[in-house]
């Protein structure tokens, strides 16, 4: 038999034998728990979207395919860019966009309401979320760009 094992055996057992020898001292006494309640079925039934679940206790619950409000259901380039290294906004499931934003260490994803928004990689491009969250590309010259930072 290996040393190793044979040394583990021995010192398990020998553990096992103060647990029982500490545990005879101390006059516990063990107590048989009640039963627990019995559980439902359940059955599980594909559905547009989703799944239905129903157990015999009468709850059911409907589990989507992972579309949330807050999902995301797309990626907005906004200056239609091949570059792969582009910034890129995100389309949520209710319709918002969101864009992260930067400021030296602060650094976070923030929702974008309708405005006017320039890009900060080396794109520059300027663009435009419309009341209804379409993005709609502006061609902007470098003298609004300089403006802005004045």
């Amino acid at each position: 038999m290996d040393e190793n094992v044979l040394l583990d055996f021995f010192f398990k057992r020998r553990i096992m034998k103060k647990l029982i020898i500490m545990f005879l001292l101390c006059g516990c006494t063990i107590q048989e728990g009640n039963d627990g309640k019995n559980g439902s079925s359940c059955t599980v039934q594909s559905m547009t979207g989703g799944a239905l679940i129903s157990c015999t206790d009468g709850t059911e619950s409907i589990i989507t395919n992972g579309s949330t409000a807050y999902s995301v259901v797309a990626l907005i380039n906004p200056c239609n860019s091949t570059n792969p290294f582009t910034e890129e906004l995100l389309r949520l499931g209710n319709g918002e966009l969101m864009a992260h934003y930067s400021n030296g260490s602060e650094q976070f994803l923030t929702l974008i309401p309708s405005g006017t928004y320039y890009t900060t990689d080396s794109n520059r491009c300027m663009f435009t979320v419309d009341i209804n969250n379409n993005v709609l590309r502006t061609q902007a010259s470098w003298v609004i760009f300089v403006s802005t930072y004045l």
